[in-house]
């Protein structure tokens, strides 16, 4: 019997089934996806569909935000379980709308994992905009510079 499934340690009230899995079988760590790591075929044809009907590879976008995620590992707690993975939101037909990144990406990074310092958004995106103006203190105003990000993330002007 094979069982494949996977826990996220960050997740404290999983804490003693993480730990009874890791005595009882054999595990595998798999790491999250940066550059260089390996595109699983299913994902390698999934497209992000911007507003103006443009498509990104959705990849170079999951390698974008881990790679901005890691470059601010000083100011994130637990950074391992704080990266996103290929399939962190779930294509549909191969696609996934900026309405979704809105809804699910931008709220997991407000509310996860830049939870406690907001500062490396509002730098990244001051450093876009070449002012050093814009704050976020709510979750709309990551929300409105949606746009902005995902032209850092996705079109490889990160890495």
């Amino acid at each position: 019997m094979s069982i494949l499934a996977t826990i996220n340690t960050s997740d404290e009230s999983i804490y003693y089934l993480d730990s009874a899995f890791k005595r009882r079988w054999d595990w595998e760590y798999i790491g999250a996806p940066v550059s260089g790591t390996p595109v699983p075929d299913s994902i390698e044809s999934v497209r992000l569909v911007l507003n103006d009907e443009s498509e990104l590879n959705w990849k170079d976008c999951i390698v974008g935000i881990n790679q901005f995620i890691l470059s601010n590992a000083q100011s994130i707690r637990r950074i391992e379980d704080k990266q996103v993975g290929w399939w962190f939101i779930k294509p549909d037909n191969e696609r996934i709308t900026l309405q979704q990144v809105e809804g699910k990406l931008m709220f997991y990074l407000w509310d996860n994992v830049f939870a406690k310092d907001r500062r490396p958004l509002e730098n990244i995106l001051n450093s876009i905009t070449g002012k050093s103006t814009i704050k976020l203190r709510t979750f709309a105003d990551l929300v409105k510079h949606t746009e902005m990000l995902r032209r850092y993330f996705c079109d490889g002007i990160f890495f």
